[in-house]
């Protein structure tokens, strides 16, 4: 992948990162010890150099940095809190697994072999997937919770996670994936640091009566990362995939 188009993927990755752990609440309270963290929409105006400006401009993306602040609390935290739905954290998260795929497809690491990945202890009667040749074995782990597919490249310290049902994109667009065997893992292996004890990462909370600002920051990120990537053959699968599920 020439640059800086490989620059702008990880720089976009490292966003839905943080965007994609966004939930929307209603009002909670919290204790003084949480601070809030403004997050930004991609691309971030103030981090882009002239040549990267030049190759947006080129796909039609505007600068407009939109911010919208939130709180990131445990786990166990957002899980005692009133849910808001928007549509939107749902793009974003899919936005997430569109741009993983384009990565997968376009970046030149070789991957070196692929695990599955989910709570073993919650669910110890999944079956995994033993090659990524094993149609119905794939379809099956999709659908399972929190299930996961792992590829290691050679020479990167990350690994890229999908999303299991994203596994019919990856195959699209590098049908040479199709080759390998797959090994198997608890989904805690892959959870780095800053994760509770079943695994799970913080939620950045933003409250119901900020979700104007959240829309805008999610909307502008979403449409940003599909005019660069511009593949509406994959955002097409990634959809239908997860509406399958």
């Amino acid at each position: 992948m020439a640059e800086p188009i490989r620059s702008l993927t990880i720089d976009a990755s490292k966003s839905l990162t943080l965007l994609s752990k966004i939930r929307c609440v209603e009002n909670f309270h919290f204790s003084e010890e949480h601070r809030k963290k403004n997050l930004f929409s991609w691309p971030n105006s103030k981090y882009l150099d002239e040549k990267s400006k030049v190759v947006l401009r080129e796909r039609g993306i505007r600068f407009d940095d939109h911010r919208v602040s939130s709180f990131s609390v445990p786990y166990s935290t957002y899980g005692q809190m009133r849910k808001v739905a928007l549509p939107e954290i749902d793009n974003i998260r899919l936005t997430r697994v569109l741009l993983d795929v384009f990565r997968v497809a376009t970046e030149s690491p070789y991957i070196t072999g692929i695990t599955a990945a989910w709570d073993t202890r919650e669910n110890s009667d999944v079956i995994a997937p033993t090659s990524m040749s094993d149609t119905q074995g794939l379809k099956r782990f999709a659908t399972k919770k929190d299930a996961y597919l792992v590829l290691h490249r050679e020479g990167e310290k990350y690994d890229i996670k999908l999303r299991a049902p994203a596994y019919r994109a990856a195959l699209y667009a590098k049908p040479e994936l199709k080759s390998l065997s797959v090994e198997s893992s608890d989904l805690r292996t892959f959870s780095g640091n800053s994760v509770d004890n079943m695994g799970r990462k913080n939620r950045h909370i933003v409250f119901k009566a900020q979700s104007k600002y959240l829309v805008q920051v999610l909307q502008q990120t979403v449409n940003s990362v599909e005019r660069l990537i511009d593949r509406q053959d994959l955002v097409d699968i990634i959809q239908q995939s997860f509406r399958e599920q």
